[in-house]
Formats: structure tokens, sequence, C-alpha cells
């Protein structure tokens, strides 16, 4: 499915699967970079671990100056 959407890093905050058990470090979305129209990559200070994801977009209009064009396979909507 094709939206206008944009690159929103501030949605997300995620535990580091490469650290072990209970100790797994959450990722603030401010440490979130965009690298390209498919990945980013997010570091943190607590771990030396870098993650590189498909991007989180949330839905949007053309007028807006941070839309993109996006094919999202699985777009999940947010609810309210």
């Amino acid at each position: 499915m094709a939206i206008w959407a944009r690159w929103s890093p501030e949605n997300m905050l995620y535990p580091c699967p490469q650290c072990p058990g209970d100790d797994s470090v959450d990722w603030p979305a401010r440490l979130a970079t965009r690298r390209d129209a498919d990945t980013e990559e997010r570091r943190n200070d607590d771990c030396d671990h870098v993650l590189i994801q498909a991007p989180h977009f949330q839905q949007t209009t053309e007028d807006d100056p941070r839309a993109e064009w996006a094919t999202i396979d699985d777009w999940d909507p947010p609810v309210g």
C-alpha cells in the first residue's frame, strides 16, 4: 500500500535485542538517524550495538513538508 507518510522516529522506543536478558537497553527515539528511504540506524550510549531496521512511518498528507510517498507492506494505522 502506498500512502503519504513521514518518517517518525519519535514514535519509537525499543529494547536492544542484542543486550542480554533483563539488562536490555531502551533506545530513545532521539538517537535514531535516517540512513535512507528503507532503513534507520539507532545508537545508544549504554551499549555498543547498532540496530538497523525498516523505518517507522506516520501517515500524513501531501502538504506536510516531511511527507514522502511511501510503499508500506504491513501498514498498521494507529488507532485513535
